[in-house]
């Protein structure tokens, strides 16, 4: 029996050491090695990727259904594939039950799950690589110097050759969460401010200053309000010294193992910093931020080369002390060169208080010699042959102490750029044939990047629609208010809690939520994945933002006020009509201009009628003349003759005309006004029928006088002609006499038709003639319309109502001039228009 129980305890611990044995040989059942597994496992893909493809489709599938048996083989294999899919499901922790959903919730699940598993999978290779590429709620921590063990059983056998690697090669870095990591805005002694006030600037020692420090606050063309630039006045002064536009050998850079590494973790380093910094004439200038933990983000690392010594500076330590690096960054003789400085400027004002005088920026050089790409890392590559790393470039740099890793990337961004600035300095001389006019535009260039001031991000009404039109949607009304109302709720969260937009609520998850508008929370939670931490928390302020949306109508009414203050979209382009390229009829830029319409030089009909296609621009006449001299009719050609008429010829012709016109009509309106002012007089009626009848004999009487005789005794006759009618109407007040001027209009009339029209002299007229007599300005008071009215009435004489109804009520003409007598009384009346 003991013999028995020792042979079968002998079987049992071999048959363990052979179940040990194949453990170690299979890193999955069945397979040895990580490339059989991944060659089965195609192999099995392409041939159910085969299978399926032979399977009918279309017509041929509902020809095939038809058939109970293939039906029900159908139906099996498709409940078996399901029930395949929904375990694999409950693996991967995706929640949802496949086998309860239609056809396109199906397939929504499958897309979703399978993105989710591709992201795994990708973050577990960067997890064994070492990397991170997206930046996630996951920081970056180092690891001690052991060998970091591996979660995969398939990678067991590279570890043996990981653990005798020598010491220099890079430890690998481990994701823990954002809790191990305290976060360093709570140890800063500036208190963060993300309200939207603008920002001002700290500074309180202002060195190397041309003028005194004097920060005010200036208002831009938006109208917004921001600070001065504290060295705006030594920036627009400046101008690189002689030394920096020559020809210089360049210097190579030092081995990167056998050049000095400095960390700067301490105040009492600064000084001794300082100087050395002061000794040289060119420094390099790299920076890391940290933007997404925190709204507006901080400096987290300061990197400063020299031609022998590599300073890292710790920026979260020495937040509040490196101010004092303003004596070597506004230093002239100084340059600083930077590679795409324009964010570190903005954070160098920002966290630290430093500016930047005498900048070089290897960046805009790039642009002026036409590289083909402008990174460092091409730059790099291009002038010292060396390939960077950037695989930490959106790494996590508030871990403390760095990793090795993340301490090597920093070193290297200015280790090698005082030889690239060597070599791109003789570059831009040698482009422009030994000129300096390349080189002065970079520092020029770079100059007004140094004048960029620090702006806080500023919240809008419309600030949403920015991130509506980049992602090109079509949103309703609701789905537009639901959109401005998460926006808004965002950007506040993230200034209270000094977080990020990205780690509050990412832009795609805010777009899926406004897009669907769910009625319930979980709907709103089913649109984030992951679910961002803030949103979780203020799950029913979003709930309640939803609901409001959702009552929303439509189609936003437009208000009355709103169409009031709506301003025209009628785009205006802007013509230069002083520029020599102007032409008026140039409607190119009319949208439905038309360039097919026949023209002159190419319309066939005319071309027929010229005998010939090929038109003859040049010509010895021209084919319409004006100036010419005059030809007889019977020469002249109606065609290629026009004559030429000047406006004063042309008034000659037509004044003969214009003239007998308004005599019918002077005519025509005396005598309507003759009869209204006799019915309308009816007691003075018969004193002016013989005042007309004894006016025609004196007329017909001295028309037949003689010229001479007229001249001279023409006033002696109508004074005393005008008494006898004084006496004759009896009227003793009426003591003055009117001269009257009739004939002698007429006679210098004749005398003007004989001799043909001569212009006025008006020089030799004495105006002060026309300053006397008495008016009388009345205005029509049926329309006020009408023109004014003017009535001039001899001296001694009398208003009287009845002749101011007569010229009323008939409509006026020209000129007309009448002689009424009213009320025993000679009244000369001019009416006018």
């Amino acid at each position: 029996m003991e013999g028995g129980s020792a042979e079968t305890n002998s079987d049992r611990t071999d048959s363990e050491n052979s179940e040990e044995n194949t453990s170690h040989e299979y890193i999955l059942p069945g397979f040895k090695t990580l490339e059989e597994f991944t060659e089965a496992g195609l192999k099995a893909l392409m041939e159910a990727t085969r299978s399926s493809n032979s399977l009918p489709t279309g017509q041929n599938w509902d020809y095939y259904t038809t058939y109970p048996s293939f039906k029900k083989v159908m139906d099996a294999e498709g409940e078996r594939v399901l029930k395949l899919i929904s375990m694999v499901l409950r693996h991967q922790d995706i929640k949802g039950n496949i086998l309860r959903r239609d056809f396109e919730e199906k397939f929504d699940l499958i897309v979703d799950a399978n993105d989710s598993i591709l992201e795994r999978v990708g973050c577990n290779l960067d997890e064994i690589s070492g990397i991170r590429r997206n930046p996630e709620p996951v920081l970056v921590e180092a690891v001690s110097s052991c060998t970091r063990p591996v979660s995969g059983s398939w990678n067991q056998s590279q570890s043996g050759s990981l653990s005798h690697s020598s010491s220099s090669v890079s430890q690998p870095v481990r994701l823990l969460a954002a809790k191990n990591i305290q976060r360093p805005q709570i140890m800063f002694k500036d208190k963060i401010d993300n309200s939207s006030s603008p920002f001002e600037p700290r500074i309180k020692e202002k060195p190397n200053s041309l003028k005194p420090l004097a920060i005010t606050l200036q208002l831009s063309e938006d109208g917004e309000e921001s600070f001065s630039h504290p060295y705006e006045f030594e920036l627009e002064r400046f101008t690189p010294p002689a030394t920096q536009l020559e020809h210089a050998e360049p210097r190579m850079y030092n081995p990167l193992q056998e050049t000095p590494l400095v960390m700067v973790e301490h105040a009492d380093q600064l000084p001794s910093l300082l100087q050395d910094l002061a000794s040289y004439s060119e420094i390099a200038v790299d920076m890391e931020h940290h933007s997404y933990r925190s709204f507006q983000g901080f400096t987290c690392l300061l990197q400063i080369s020299t031609r022998h010594t590599d300073y890292i500076i710790d920026a979260l330590l020495l937040r509040d002390k490196l101010h004092c690096l303003n004596e070597v960054f506004t230093k002239p003789s100084i340059v600083k060169v930077f590679h795409g400085a324009v964010h570190d400027v903005e954070w160098l004002q920002r966290d630290l208080c430093v500016y930047v005088v005498n900048m070089f920026d290897t960046h805009e050089a790039a642009k002026l010699l036409n590289f083909a790409k402008l990174s460092l890392a091409f730059l790099m590559k291009h002038y010292c042959s060396v390939m960077a790393d950037k695989h930490f470039q959106l790494a996590d740099w508030r871990i403390r102490p760095l990793p090795d890793e993340l301490v090597m990337y920093a070193r290297q961004d200015t280790h090698y750029l005082l030889y690239i600035y060597d070599m791109m300095k003789n570059a831009l001389l040698d482009a422009a044939n030994g000129q300096k006019n390349l080189l002065h535009s970079v520092f020029q260039q770079s100059t007004e990047i140094c004048k960029t001031r620090y702006e806080k991000p500023i919240l809008r009404e419309d600030s949403h629609m920015l991130l509506y039109r980049h992602n090109k949607k079509h949103f309703d009304n609701r789905q537009l208010h639901a959109l401005r109302e998460l926006y808004q709720w965002r950007d506040k969260i993230s200034r209270e809690d000094d977080e990020s937009t990205g780690y509050v609520l990412p832009n795609h998850m805010m777009l899926q939520i406004a897009e669907s508008l769910p009625r319930e929370m979980q709907g709103i939670l089913a649109c984030c994945n992951p679910i961002p931490p803030l949103v979780r928390q203020n799950l029913f302020a979003l709930h309640r933002i939803i609901l409001e949306a959702r009552d929303q109508p439509l189609v936003k009414p437009i208000l009355a006020e709103e169409l009031g203050t709506r301003v025209s979209t009628q785009t205006w382009i802007k013509v230069n009509l002083d520029g020599a390229l102007h032409c008026p009829h140039d409607l190119t830029h009319i949208q439905d201009f038309r360039d097919d319409l026949p023209t002159l030089l190419g319309c066939a009909s005319y071309a027929d009628q010229t005998g010939s296609c090929a038109l003859k621009i040049q010509k010895r006449k021209p084919q319409i003349s004006l100036f010419e001299a005059e030809t007889p009719e019977a020469e002249v050609d109606a065609v290629t003759h026009v004559p030429f008429i000047c406006p004063y010829e042309r008034y000659k012709r037509v004044k003969p005309f214009i003239q007998s016109q308004e005599q019918e009509a002077a005519s025509a309106s005396t005598e309507t006004v003759g009869m209204n002012g006799i019915k309308q007089d009816d007691d003075d009626g018969e004193q002016m029928q013989k005042f007309t009848r004894k006016r025609k004999m004196f007329d017909t009487q001295f028309s037949s006088a003689q010229p001479e005789q007229g001249k001279v005794d023409n006033g002696e006759v109508q004074s005393s002609k005008r008494c006898k009618l004084d006496e004759h109407g009896g009227d003793s007040s009426s003591s003055h006499c009117i001269p009257q001027t009739h004939n002698r209009k007429r006679k210098h009339g004749r005398k003007e038709q004989e001799e043909g029209f001569q212009p006025y002299d008006y020089s030799k007229v004495d105006f002060s003639r026309f300053q006397g007599g008495s008016k009388i300005s009345v205005t029509n008071d049926r329309n006020e319309g009408k023109p004014k009215v003017s009535l001039n009435i001899g001296n001694n004489a009398t208003r009287n109502e009845k002749l101011i109804q007569v010229w009323k009520k008939n409509p006026l003409v020209t000129t007309l001039q009448r002689h009424i007598y009213v009320k025993s009384a000679l009244v000369r009346v001019q009416l006018t228009t």
